[in-house]
């Protein structure tokens, strides 16, 4: 298989999960077909400009599609900033049909992209290292960003031979791969997945990121950021992925042009975010959503195609 070393620009739904009215607590999402953003809080690592490290609670935006409380409120904001701050968990339901996985997964040692997309663009299953992913999303005319995602490594992987790859735990295989691969459709298809350059371990210099903002304090909530990459960046791209080959240099550019600009509206740089713990006594045995009628269909208004990966 070939490789391609570039810059992709990643667009995936930009509203804000919203929880149901009085309730505290999201279920896992599965009733449509559309994964939404959760501005999250964790604990963390942080660089600021000067290249200083900090740790503790952070708060970034990010896809996570199972279980999460609702710890803050805010109101209404023109400028984007969001609503709800989300504390993330997960417990598989008892009827774990139909489930949405996460997708980049932000979560442990290092960032990991497996899946979303990859089906309708060949670009994204043939990355080479030191490939940068500007996951985000077309809001108000401008493109904004939730991670930043620069390719360490990939491994090619399908439903039979995913226990081969290595350094794939059990949280990782529950959340994500077990929810992929209950689409018989995904069960025939191959995928790659993607390790992240560290800040320990980066790739000429670069490393993986979400913007972030310490969570102490009024100014942990935030907009995501804008970001603009002339000729490289599209900001009205919605529906399809969008790559660019580069030469190393160019990549380092632009990959640089997008940590200034982050950090030039008040952010900084954040990841080492640990995987959200498991509550596997929270639904206590009762489902969380209607299940399918009987034969494995999914609930009225889904279907496979909608609820698979991505």
């Amino acid at each position: 298989m070939g490789e391609n070393l570039g810059l992709a620009q990643f667009p995936h739904p930009g509203p804000e999960h919203k929880p149901e009215r009085g309730s505290n607590v999201m279920g896992w999402h599965r009733r449509d077909g559309a994964h939404c953003r959760k501005f999250l809080k964790s604990l963390g690592r942080w660089r600021d400009a000067t290249g200083q490290e900090h740790s503790g609670d952070l708060t970034f935006w990010g896809e996570w599609e199972p279980q999460s409380r609702i710890i803050r409120r805010w109101p209404n904001a023109a400028n984007g900033a969001p609503r709800f701050l989300h504390e993330p968990f997960w417990c598989v339901p008892v009827d774990d049909r139909w489930l949405h996985n996460t997708d980049p997964f932000v979560f442990g040692e290092c960032f990991l992209y497996s899946n979303c997309w990859q089906g309708h663009c060949k670009a994204l299953r043939e990355l080479a290292p030191g490939s940068v992913i500007l996951f985000g999303s077309s809001l108000g005319g401008a493109f904004v960003l939730d991670t930043v995602f620069v390719v360490a490594s990939g491994a090619g992987y399908g439903w039979a031979k995913w226990s081969d790859i290595s350094g794939v735990d059990e949280p990782f295989r529950r959340i994500v791969l077990d929810p992929l691969f209950a689409s018989p459709e995904d069960r025939s298809r191959t995928f790659r997945l993607y390790r992240g350059a560290t800040p320990e371990v980066p790739w000429n210099g670069m490393f993986s990121f979400a913007p972030c903002r310490p969570a102490s304090g009024d100014t942990a909530r935030f907009a995501r950021p804008v970001i603009q990459l002339p000729g490289l960046v599209t900001p009205n791209l919605a529906r399809r992925a969008k790559f660019t080959p580069l030469a190393v240099g160019a990549l380092e550019r632009a990959w640089r042009s997008v940590v200034e600009q982050v950090q030039a509206q008040g952010l900084f740089l954040g990841y080492g975010m640990p995987v959200p713990r498991e509550e596997p006594d929270w639904e206590r045995g009762r489902s969380q959503a209607k299940p399918g009628p009987e034969g494995g269909e999914p609930p009225e208004g889904c279907s496979p195609r909608k609820l698979r990966g991505c």
